[in-house]
């Protein structure tokens, strides 16, 4: 067999077949995020984020319409009066009180379906709760510190036991409570005359006679939920009941009114004065049909409409610290 000229077998055998070229390096696939550790997970789960972004908004909407039902409810039947009756004729300050439940009631709604962050609203929320709660306080110039004392211990205790359900490693909460209690049972506690109001009350409950005991027992009970916040201190991962303590304190003063209607006999003139009926939203049952008015003069708290917002807005705020 012939070969091309200027090659033999030999020499073809010998030339060497070109290597393959290495295989590339395979590059590792970075993880989507670094594993949390069990510290790390429990320590996010006693910091929520946000925990009250829908229960504000939901709650600004029903206690904003409570109180626009509660403006428009009839002060009386015959004659027929309303609220704004109550505007055009009242004199001065006296135009305020109405006005002010409205306007707190159609913003409070208003704020609600706006898109917005949640501290912003729950700014708006606690401002507008406050000007229901303080505005007609100081109508008539500046209330005694007996009086004030408790209001101020209130409007720190109910936001701070809703922070305290949520932010349950935090000791922001358990000193707010705390300094909420003793602002509000203090005036209790300081002798009047020699006496101890506190121990007063407790005579009063033995000594009323039949149906006035009522409205004392349900006095003492506010005053116990009060010292009973102080569960708060429960080491974590405990509640210690804050969010029940708070929502008790929120409606507590609706039993009293309800106590006091019953023990004076107001409560047969709703019929007559359904605004008497919802007054418990704003925290006054001011002028009734048959001519009798009154505003709860005993036990602690403030409208339940107001309660709420200042409860929920302030709590949203605060929380937004602890994050």
């Amino acid at each position: 067999m012939s070969h091309p000229i200027g090659t033999s077998p030999s020499h073809a055998s010998s030339v060497p077949l070109a290597a393959p070229p290495p295989p590339a390096p395979i590059a590792p696939i970075p993880s989507a995020a670094p594993p949390y550790l069990a510290s790390q997970t429990a320590a996010r789960a006693g910091r929520p984020i946000e925990p009250w972004k829908d229960s504000l908004r939901t709650n600004m909407f029903i206690w904003g319409a409570l109180l626009l039902v509660a403006f428009a409810a009839p002060l009386s039947i015959d004659p027929l009066r309303f609220n704004w009756d109550l505007i055009a004729n009242a004199e001065g300050a006296g135009k305020l009180p109405p006005l002010i439940m409205a306007a707190v009631g159609l913003l409070a709604v208003a704020i609600a379906g706006i898109p917005m962050s949640p501290a912003p609203r729950g700014m708006i929320a606690a401002l507008l709760g406050l000007a229901g709660i303080l505005v007609p306080m100081f109508l008539a110039g500046m209330p005694p510190w007996q009086s004030l004392l408790p209001v101020g211990g209130l409007i720190i205790l109910i936001p701070s036991l809703l922070v305290r359900n949520e932010y349950r490693d935090s000791s922001l909460p358990r000193i707010l409570v705390t300094v909420g209690v003793i602002a509000t049972l203090l005036p209790l506690l300081l002798p009047v005359n020699g006496s101890l109001p506190l121990v007063d009350l407790f005579k009063l409950a033995i000594d009323a006679p039949g149906s006035a005991k009522l409205l004392i027992l349900l006095i003492l009970a506010q005053i116990a939920l009060i010292v009973l916040s102080l569960l708060a201190w429960l080491p974590s991962p405990a509640s210690g009941g804050s969010k029940l303590f708070a929502w008790a304190l929120i409606l507590s003063p609706v039993a009293i009114f309800v106590g006091y209607l019953v023990v004076t006999g107001l409560i047969e003139v709703i019929p007559d004065s359904p605004g008497a009926a919802v007054a418990w939203v704003y925290g006054s049952i001011g002028s009734l049909g048959s001519g009798k008015g009154a505003a709860v003069p005993v036990g602690f708290g403030f409208g339940a409409a107001y309660a709420v917002l200042v409860g929920y807005g302030l709590a949203t705020v605060i929380g937004k610290k602890l994050e």
